[in-house]
């Protein structure tokens, strides 16, 4: 009654097969056969034999055999246990006595709370609606560990008990740890890797003597802040700067004293400019500074700022206390240019003729083509302290 629909049919063909010689022969010892004194037995034979070939062939009597419960439960590979209401253990299966270390004879007919130390901790998170999971670590000679589901168990309806599955999970506990210190490793691994990159990317936008942005940076990062600034309808000044008499200065005192020049002009312009203006080495002794949102005449009046901060900075090397100069040629976009080239035309321009008026000076470059000269007014020539900048055309 309790096999399948499958199995049912098998066990039906066999005890019919069983019964019809049976009730043939009954019936024809007690005189009750329709035909008298026809032997009906052999014929109930030969019906026997047909239901047994049906049986066969079209239920694999001898194919399909069902598997005893029991037998079943005995090979499993992983532990069962059957609990009553009170947790007392009614079934318990070989894996689960090699899997939890309480033999059957100990635990049939007894708590599981008093034999197994870990129960009663377990316990607490049972649901009896609904199959828990949960997992332990169990203290033996290396680590242990255990995967246990527990489903509660009716009966007509009726809570009767509990039903564990106990699987060991310490291999798979053992690969994730690996896979978990893997990627540990790999992640910081790929940290690194990107702190590289970070760095690479960096050395590949800074001067390595200034520590300023260089010229590859400067030819991407302009066209955006023009860009920016269209957008947002402000000017942008140019700074093209260069140390006065460079060539000379490294001749007289070595590139020794040269470098030391160009780091500390880095110094000065790292720390006169504002987070969003950029100062780049150009290139040599050349220096260009992009500060954003600075009209002509206040950009004008930085750039000699910038310009009187560096000659009052000196250089000490040894014995050799260095005051430099620069010149600086100053354009403002859009109105000395409407694209990079042309507004860093511009101020190369004001710079030549910074230079060509003596040195040591800021020149704006002019709307007209003109340009404005602030002098140093502690340069021996040009005009004197106190007197209008000049103009040049």
């Amino acid at each position: 009654i309790r096999f399948s629909r499958h199995y049912r049919g098998q066990v039906v063909i066999i005890l019919i097969a069983a019964l019809i010689p049976w009730a043939s022969n009954i019936i024809y010892v007690a005189g009750w056969s329709p035909l008298p004194g026809l032997e009906i037995t052999p014929i109930s034979l030969a019906i026997t034999g047909i239901l047994l070939a049906l049986g066969i062939f079209r239920f694999g009597l001898f194919e399909l055999v069902p598997v005893a419960r029991d037998i079943l439960i005995e090979v499993m590979s992983d532990g069962v246990v059957v609990l009553d209401r009170q947790h007392c253990v009614v079934d318990i299966n070989p894996a689960a006595e090699r899997l939890i270390g309480v033999p059957r004879e100990e635990g049939i007919g007894h708590s599981l709370e008093n034999i197994w130390d870990v129960w009663p901790q377990l316990s607490t998170n049972f649901d009896m609606a609904r199959e828990t999971h949960t997992e332990i670590a169990l203290k033996r000679e290396s680590p242990f560990f255990l995967e246990i589901s527990v489903t509660p168990v009716y009966g007509r309806k009726q809570f009767t008990g509990w039903l564990l599955l106990v699987r060991d999970s310490t291999n798979r506990n053992q690969l994730e740890g690996t896979l978990k210190q893997t990627n540990a490793e790999l992640r910081a691994q790929i940290s690194k890797i990107e702190k590289l990159q970070g760095a690479l990317r960096e050395q590949a936008i800074r001067d390595s003597l200034t520590g300023l942005f260089n010229r590859r940076y400067l030819d991407e990062a302009l066209p955006g802040i023009l860009l920016e600034a269209v957008r947002d309808n402000i000017p942008v000044s140019l700074f093209l700067l260069d140390v006065d008499n460079f060539k000379s200065l490294n001749d007289t005192h070595g590139h020794e004293v040269g470098d030391e020049v160009l780091k500390m002009l880095g110094s000065v312009l790292s720390s006169k400019t504002r987070g969003c203006d950029v100062a780049c080495r150009f290139g040599g002794d050349e220096f260009v500074v992009v500060m954003p949102g600075l009209p002509p005449a206040k950009a004008f009046q930085r750039a000699d700022q910038l310009r009187v901060a560096f000659r009052d900075a000196c250089v000490l090397h040894g014995d050799v206390i260095q005051h430099t100069t620069l010149s600086c040629g100053v354009a403002v976009f859009p109105f000395h240019g409407t694209g990079p080239d042309e507004v860093m035309r511009s101020a190369d321009n004001a710079l030549y003729l910074a230079k060509s008026a003596g040195r040591n000076q800021a020149v704006l470059c002019r709307m007209n083509g003109n340009v404005n000269a602030l002098n140093d007014p502690n340069r021996s020539a040009a005009s004197p302290k106190g007197t209008s900048p000049k103009f040049y055309g």
